[in-house]
């Protein structure tokens, strides 16, 4: 059966478009950066231009990029903390960025409002704004932002969260409580801010991998690095072997020091252990040649850091009988689960669910 001149001109058009789609696919994957950056303005203000109230889709890699390249600028790191890289892997330019902060996801609705094709102003959705399984895939959810900056992640179905939550569960061998709920409360979003901010025995310029770029240079990283690991021989005990672990750090020789310290972690004393893993993880961090590297031991050094506080707030409840630490506990057994999952993203392919939605008002 002959097909109608209309039929025809319809499936024509249709081809053409598809053809279209897929040129502008491999533009916003391309090699070249500046065709890349092209494709993802255009799509971005794309996106702009038609929308109005709750965007239906989620905000993709390849204009996330466009935020990550401008900001990388003005020494600001916000790509997500299992990236292995600072721009996103490749081929995924189409899909959601996914794994976000929620420093990330408010910086980005602020930038979003200076750029060229803005027309009108743009948030992240309320709470109540987005429903349970609402937003599609297996695990789509969106940060929200309420009143007195609250945020917390929204959109998760009920069985997709159960799922992730066993998954978490299974990340590691531990007698700290796993989360309960992947809607990120008051306590949750704390522990992620102490992740980047922890300064109990960091210098908080040089905590993870997009504050360590503030640096300006590896040296200074390094430098405070040092410092840190210096500060920590010098305040716990480690008997003739300290002072030995001070002079190889004073000539910046890491092997040495590592080598000095390792054999510590065999103690028969838990708590000569437990500040050893500590020390070997800023000693890791120090020998490391890459800021991800870095990012990568100090994350090694917050779950530590973590468990230990835990255990430590449990005994101090035992010795204090009146005394209930049970948010501070809260707060570092979500830190240590935190810093298993963004490690299981990173180097097992963990999923992550954390996306953006924009609202344009």
């Amino acid at each position: 059966m002959a097909l109608s001149e209309e039929r025809r001109q319809q499936l024509d058009n249709n081809i053409k478009a598809d053809e279209a789609q897929a040129r502008f696919e491999a533009e916003l994957n391309s090699d070249d950066p500046a065709i890349r950056k092209k494709a993802a303005e255009q799509r971005l203000a794309n996106r702009l231009q038609k929308l109005h109230g709750l965007d239906p889709e989620f905000i993709i890699c390849a204009e996330y990029q466009l935020f990550l390249d401008e900001k990388r600028k003005e020494y600001e790191y916000f790509q997500p903390p299992h990236w292995t890289d600072i721009s996103f892997p490749k081929e995924q330019a189409g899909l959601p960025i996914l794994g976000i902060e929620r420093w990330g996801a408010a910086s980005f609705v602020a930038w979003l409002n200076e750029f060229p094709h803005a027309d009108g102003h743009y948030r992240l959705p309320l709470s109540a704004e987005i429903q349970p399984g609402s937003l599609g895939g297996p695990y789509g959810a969106c940060w929200c932002e309420d009143k007195n900056y609250i945020f917390t992640i929204q959109g998760l179905a009920v069985q997709a969260e159960k799922e992730l939550l066993r998954k978490i569960a299974r990340l590691a061998k531990s007698d700290l409580p796993p989360p309960s709920s992947l809607i990120r409360d008051r306590a949750l979003v704390l522990a992620h801010d102490l992740a980047l901010t922890l300064n109990l025995n960091l210098d908080p310029a040089s905590a993870f991998d997009r504050t360590l770029g503030r640096a300006r240079g590896r040296a200074l990283a390094l430098d405070r690095t040092f410092d840190r690991a210096i500060v920590r021989v010098s305040d716990l005990a480690f008997g003739e072997t300290g002072p030995k672990i001070v002079a190889a750090l004073e000539h910046k020789e890491v092997d040495e020091a590592l080598h000095l310290a390792r054999p510590l972690t065999n103690s028969n004393n838990i708590y000569e252990v437990r500040r050893t893993n500590l020390l070997v993880d800023l000693l890791e961090a120090a020998k490391a040649s890459r800021v991800l590297e870095q990012g990568r031991a100090y994350r090694h050094y917050a779950a530590h850091f973590a468990q230990y506080a835990y255990i430590g707030y449990s005994e101090l409840e035992k010795s204090e009988r009146k005394k209930n630490y049970s948010e501070e506990k809260q707060l570092m057994a979500d830190l240590f689960w935190w810093m298993q999952v963004v490690t299981a993203r990173e180097e097992q392919g963990f999923p992550a669910w954390e996306g953006i939605r924009i609202v344009a008002e």
